[in-house]
Parts: structure tokens; C-alpha cells; sequence
């Protein structure tokens, strides 16, 4: 998240949001966005199974907890990428979306 956070004014110029969504409640992710020094927004509450379901993200019933996954959408609804972790390993890294985005505006430039 703090990568992203470093990065946020390069997404400002390609005129990407960056979103956060958490199956933290309120109190816990206020104290988060705060600890770490978020600028962008960060939703909360969401409903583990339901995520899981959704989305596909990998949800562990013995520490009921979804695991890190994250996503490139256009505001179309495309998904231009998605990662999916299973631990503490194997996430995006904010330049590989950087440059996925750039890919994509180069693309529909073309």
C-alpha cells in the first residue's frame, strides 16, 4: 500500500485512481490509512466469502482472511491485469502496473 502511496502522483498523470478495499472494520482501517500515511481512499467492511467469491481472491477459513490480490480495471470494466497472493510473496509491484497502464494508453492511442 505504501508503494502505491509513493507512487500516487504517477497515477495522478496517467488519470488512474488508486482504491484500496479492506475486510477491516471502520476503526482498524482509519487507524491503517493513518499509520502508513494514505492519501487515497481505502473501503472497508468488505465480506470475506463474498470477496472471495467475486473476485477469486484465496480466502483461509482457519485465519478467515482473504489474501492480498490486486487489480487493474479500466473504467470500462476491463480487467487489464489481476494478481493474486497466497502469502507474503508474489504481488504486483506499482512499476510493472505503471507499466501495464502504459501498454494500454499506448494501445488505444494506436
Amino acid at each position: 500500500m505504501t508503494a502505491f502511496q509513493e507512487k500516487l502522483a504517477e497515477f495522478e498523470e496517467r488519470n488512474v485512481a488508486v482504491i484500496a478495499a479492506s475486510v477491516d472494520l471502520i476503526d482498524d482501517a482509519k487507524e491503517l490509512v493513518q499509520k502508513i500515511g494514505l492519501t487515497y481512499p481505502v473501503a472497508y467492511g468488505l465480506k470475506h466469502l463474498r470477496f472471495a467469491e467475486k473476485t477469486g481472491a484465496f480466502y483461509e477459513v482457519r485465519r478467515s482472511i482473504i489474501h492480498a490480490s490486486e487489480f487493474v480495471i479500466k473504467v470500462d470494466g476491463t480487467l487489464l491485469g489481476a494478481v493474486y497472493s497466497t502469502g507474503p510473496t508474489g504481488r504486483y509491484d506499482v512499476n510493472a502496473i505503471l507499466g501495464v497502464i502504459d501498454f494500454d494508453i499506448k494501445q488505444s492511442q494506436a
